[in-house]
């Protein structure tokens, strides 16, 4: 296994959580940390790391990318995924989780996309499976950087949906409070929305990948399942909203008017990619997602992208 510092010195600390007997007690726990990991980090990681059943696609080779703040200022990138049978007699797959704990300027090397600083860990056997055997993990060195802006991923996503289907979700994933994901290849759409945002809001965007809903896991963004009656329960019950992309709005909402929304979906409709590369690589410290809507509406206004008519411009016209 790699070890030893980041490129830069600092340390990207590691955790396992899954199901064990240790001299704690039996069931799902931190079974394994590196020592930099301060206490109240190790008990945020057993609120948001997930439990038994908690995949939302039962097959031995399920998996989940999971990404979320933690409160000593440093963030999570974790991989759940299945790794044998439970320990105890209740049955059912155990679940391995390994987390990534990286200070927030070591994330920015990867262009605070938590898919590159994964990748790259991955490339340097980082997440090679290992049970832990009683010592502590080593903290992890992880060379390296990343573009911030994929032309491939963001290409493949405006052939995926068209650039009014995008227009329409990345606008519900910058205003819901919650966001659910209803569709296939889940995990590339949500590499590819973080693709579209800015690199200072990207780390506003908790998520994960193929884990069920649970109110005690505040993902902002997760993949749901696609039976609509689950998906009503939580809209009414945990005012998630719920949106198939290849199927166009959400149930009940609003016309896309997110100007950052807007921006990106007409950069496509006009294959004008480079001047959204362009905008995403300049460099504006303090953004926030506050800021993006008038942020779009002035790089439609002020490049040479032209904004197609929404559906609330049309009311208006009619």
């Amino acid at each position: 296994m790699a070890q030893g510092l980041a490129s830069d010195g600092s340390p990207i600390e590691q955790a396992i959580y899954t199901s064990a007997q240790t001299d704690r007690g039996g069931g799902y726990q931190v079974v394994a940390a590196s020592p930099g990991l301060v206490d109240r980090d190790l008990r945020a990681l057993a609120t948001w790391c997930p439990s038994h059943d908690a995949l939302l696609e039962a097959q031995d080779r399920a998996t989940s990318i999971n990404f979320h703040p933690l409160p000593s200022g440093a963030f999570c990138i974790a991989r759940t995924e299945t790794a044998g049978a439970e320990y105890s007699e209740r049955g059912g797959r155990r679940l391995h989780t390994h987390c990534l704990i990286t200070p927030p300027h070591v994330l920015q090397r990867f262009g605070n996309n938590p898919f590159a600083l994964l990748r790259a860990a991955v490339a340097g056997g980082l997440l090679e499976r290992q049970e832990p055997a009683g010592r502590p993990l080593p903290a992890a060195r992880l060379p390296g950087r990343a573009a911030l802006f994929d032309h491939s991923l963001l290409a493949w996503l405006g052939r995926e949906l068209g650039s009014e289907r995008l227009n329409s979700l990345l606008d519900s994933a910058l205003t819901a409070r919650l966001l659910g994901l209803a569709a296939p290849r889940a995990e590339r759409i949500v590499a590819g929305l973080l693709n579209c945002l800015p690199i200072e809001v990207r780390t506003e965007f908790s998520f994960s990948t193929g884990l069920r809903f649970s109110p005690r896991r505040p993902f902002r963004w997760v993949v749901v399942e696609r039976d609509e009656v689950a998906q009503r329960h939580l809209e009414q019950q945990f005012d998630v909203t719920v949106v198939n992309p290849h199927r166009g709005r959400p149930r009940a909402a609003a016309p896309a008017e997110h100007g950052w929304a807007r921006f990106v979906a007409a950069c496509l409709d006009q294959r004008r990619l480079a001047q959204l590369k362009a905008e995403l690589s300049r460099p504006r410290p303090g953004l926030t997602t506050a800021d993006l809507s008038a942020l779009g509406k002035t790089c439609l206004s002020e490049g040479t992208v032209t904004q197609r008519p929404t559906a609330a411009t049309n009311m208006a016209r009619n």
